[in-house]
């Protein structure tokens, strides 16, 4: 059977534009038969008998239609030309096809308001960073710190108040018990007379001469139906008046606590201020990584009109057959159509890290910012210090001043030695001030009718009683006291300890912070640079072109090197206002200038 060969083309390396390099391979495949060459569209025959390149189909290892020159295969047969055996196919004949075609992610249509995807819809609101940073400063979490601080300012008034005395009072209602109480003379043996009340509970059923026990169950509960009700009233007090210090350690840890709190609140306002600074700088920089995408597809959607017009397949009607350039390598055109897929292919993953970075600002910013924003700026520029790049010394003093973490540090080793103090208070009685009323009325008691009772009787329900004393309180549990001493003295050391690691590495995130943002800018002149080099180099293979004596190759690393420097500059002022961001961070105060 006839064989025919096919020179599988070389693809030149293109990072941006996606062009890879792979070697010359001579591939064997079987001649078509008559019918076979029925069915297939005859491809464009090229002036010197060269044929026009067509895409391969699924399955497919090589340009099918393109042999070469008539005679570089004339007078091949069986016998001269030994069975090749195919290499395996580069695309499997199951591979799916994307769904989205090439150019269709350059040419997207305005995305809907509320969706992060793709480009922006036309008169949504816009918000500069300040503006963002603002709407996010309301969000839950900050909102929740607040609330923090709150609840530890009503533990701050309840220690300042803990010298007001503590009334208690109880209201008792009750049955009663039912008295009856008699007045009897009694006359003496030596005649004398004197009066007395005899007072009981009669026993029902007796007439009440018998009375009634009412110490007993039985004896309660038979005369319940005449008791009556009973209501007893009483309030007790204690006011502090000497703890040995107790209560001022206490007011002093809550204090603190207030502080705390406050720290942990700028914290959390801080750390939002960061994510919103990093997320607009990475919208920014897809944003500009998405404009170097759209120049690198606009150079070879140019390339791709002269590639055509050289090879004379273009599509263009008045197409002049004599301008067929025939030193064009036909394999020019395939290693083109690659550099298209692997733009597409980066051109979607820069949507994709756009819409997550200005999602990520639709949730920082929360429900207060008008749904669905853009940001206002359009361009990735430096972030300036204000007063320009301090000394590190400088900034290190900064941050053992105003940085929250580090004012935490201190707050917990007064936390600690407050509570020391209040550990060794705890060895000491406490001094207090108590007293209380009482006041108790029953219906049916004796007494009701204004006559005082005798010493034989006892008006235990209608009875009234106020007390006033100075009382001291002594918990006579030293061990225990002594332990806790020891563990409130462990805790101080310990929280000193942590104040001084806390220093060690707060210096060390500001000397890291400064050292990323010195190499940044350095950087970023760096970048800059190498990008305009580059594009000179893309203008000069450009103009080659254009008089028909530069080289394709030349142009692909030209144009690979604009776009990487291009990438890279931006890459470098997005690493240095990040850098910028985190040395406000590490330091706790505001750098760049409003």
């Amino acid at each position: 059977m006839p064989f025919r060969r096919v020179t599988v083309c070389p693809i030149a390396s293109l990072a941006i534009i996606g062009l890879w390099l792979c070697g010359r391979t001579v591939h064997a495949e079987p001649a078509a038969t008559p019918a076979e060459n029925a069915d297939r569209s005859s491809p464009a025959t090229a002036p010197g008998g060269s044929t026009g390149p067509t895409r391969p189909g699924p399955g497919e290892t090589g340009r099918e239609g393109f042999t070469g020159t008539p005679s570089s295969t004339e007078g091949l047969e069986d016998s001269a030309v030994p069975p090749v055996p195919a290499l395996p196919a580069a695309v499997p004949a199951h591979a799916a096809a994307p769904r989205t075609a090439v150019t269709d992610i350059f040419n997207l249509e305005p995305a809907d308001r509320l969706d992060a995807y793709g480009p922006r819809p036309p008169r949504v609101p816009t918000l500069t960073r300040e503006q963002i940073v603002r709407y996010a400063l309301e969000n839950p979490l900050v909102r929740a710190a607040d609330e923090q601080v709150e609840a530890m300012r009503a533990q701050l008034s309840l220690a300042r108040f803990a010298w007001v005395p503590v009334v208690q009072a109880s209201a008792v209602l009750s049955p009663g018990a039912y008295i009856k109480c008699d007045d009897i003379s009694v006359v003496q043996e030596s005649g004398e007379t004197f009066d007395l009340q005899w007072c009981r509970s009669p026993k029902p059923g007796t007439g009440g001469t018998e009375a009634n026990d009412l110490q007993t169950i039985g004896g309660y509960l038979a005369q319940l139906e005449r008791a009556g009700i009973s209501v007893q009233l009483a309030a007790n007090f204690i006011a502090p008046v000497f703890t040995f210090g107790k209560l001022r350690a206490v007011r002093k840890l809550a204090e603190v606590g207030v502080a705390l709190a406050g720290l942990a609140r700028e914290q959390t306002r801080q750390e939002t201020v960061l994510q919103v600074t990093e997320a607009h700088i990475g919208l920014l920089l897809t944003r500009e990584s998405i404009k170097i995408l759209n120049e690198a597809w606009d150079v070879v959607r140019d390339e791709r009109k002269k590639i055509e017009q050289d090879l004379g397949t273009a599509d263009d009607f008045d197409a002049d057959p004599d301008e067929v350039n025939l030193d064009r390598d036909p394999d020019d055109l395939l290693q083109l159509e690659v550099g298209e897929i692997e733009l597409a292919a980066r051109m979607l993953e820069a949507r994709k890290l756009e819409s997550l970075a200005l999602a990520s600002l639709w949730a920082l910013a929360g429900q207060a910012a008008p749904p669905g924003f853009d940001i206002a700026e359009r361009r990735l520029t430096e972030d300036r210090i204000d007063g320009g790049l301090r000394p590190l010394p400088e900034y290190r003093e900064l941050a053992m001043r105003h940085r929250p973490e580090a004012m935490q540090a201190e707050g917990l080793v007064r936390a600690r030695k407050a509570q020391e103090k209040l550990a060794r208070a705890s060895f000491w009685p406490d001094l207090a001030l108590v007293g209380g009323v009482a006041k108790g009325y029953g219906t049916r008691e004796a007494g009701l009718d204004g006559r005082l009772p005798t010493i034989y009787s006892t008006r235990r329900l209608n009875t009234s009683s106020a007390a006033l004393a100075l009382a001291l309180r002594w918990n006579f549990d030293f061990h225990r006291d002594a332990f806790a001493l020891r563990q409130a003295r462990a805790e101080h050391r310990r929280a000193t300890h942590q104040r001084e690691a806390a220093r060690t590495m707060l210096s060390l995130a500001v000397e890291q912070a400064y050292r990323d943002l010195v190499e940044a800018g350095e950087r970023v002149a760096f970048m800059a640079l190498a990008r305009d080099k580059t594009w000179q180099l893309v203008v000069s293979q450009q103009q080659k072109e254009t008089v028909g004596g530069g080289d394709f190759g030349e142009l692909r690393r030209a144009l690979q090197s604009w776009a990487e420097y291009e990438f890279k500059h931006f890459e470098a002022i997005q690493a240095q206002n990040v850098a910028v961001a985190k040395l406000a961070r590490a330091v706790g105060r505001p750098l760049v200038a409003p």
